[in-house]
């Protein structure tokens, strides 16, 4: 069950969440298990204290854009979601961004607008849950970078991990919208 941060702490949250980690690799890749230290290191404080666990589902790609969804439990047992995103490439250099957003509600609201949103968490899930069935591997994850707003032609690019480290790009489209009803197309890259 997820818990709510009250929403002082979510404020702070939201605007403390990016900070910046690097480390230095020669094959232009950071391990998960690298990831998941600096993710504990850099939250520590914004959280209250060390996270009770952190989980990352595979390497993080050294390629600026490649992103990387991992789980965490704060000290308190709140779950929480954390992206990291590859920001730059030097060398041997990788630079990347940790962002771990509040704690949301399982379903948004449409914003103003009248404009249906599927939160990433959704639309992830939705194409794991459709792309399995239709492939050779074994799928893990697929990873986003936000939410989808639920307009017809609007597009996302994701990653789909699977469970032996590879990575395949994933293009999500909206295709037809009814209601709060969002339809989209996916299509590996």
């Amino acid at each position: 069950m997820r818990k709510l941060l009250a929403p002082a702490l979510l404020g702070t949250a939201l605007v403390a969440g990016l900070t910046t980690g690097c480390t230095d690799l020669l094959d232009k890749k950071v391990t998960a298990a690298e990831v998941e230290s600096q993710i504990s290191d850099k939250l520590a404080d914004q959280l209250g204290g060390r996270p009770r666990s952190v989980s990352c589902p595979a390497d993080l790609r050294g390629e600026v854009g490649a992103t990387l969804r991992c789980d965490l439990v704060t000290a308190d047992g709140t779950e929480r979601i954390v992206n990291v995103t590859v920001t730059g490439v030097d060398g041997d250099r990788i630079s990347y961004d940790i962002n771990s957003p509040a704690p949301r509600q399982t379903t948004a609201p449409a914003p103003s607008g009248g404009v249906p949103l599927l939160t990433q968490a959704q639309v992830e899930a939705e194409a794991l849950r459709q792309l399995a069935p239709r492939l050779d591997g074994d799928p893990r994850s697929v990873v986003c970078p936000g939410d989808l707003r639920g307009e017809v032609g609007a597009t996302m690019q994701c990653d789909l991990h699977f469970t032996d480290g590879t990575w395949r790009a994933v293009t999500i489209t909206v295709t037809s919208v009814a209601g709060t009803t969002v339809n989209f197309d996916i299509r590996l890259s």
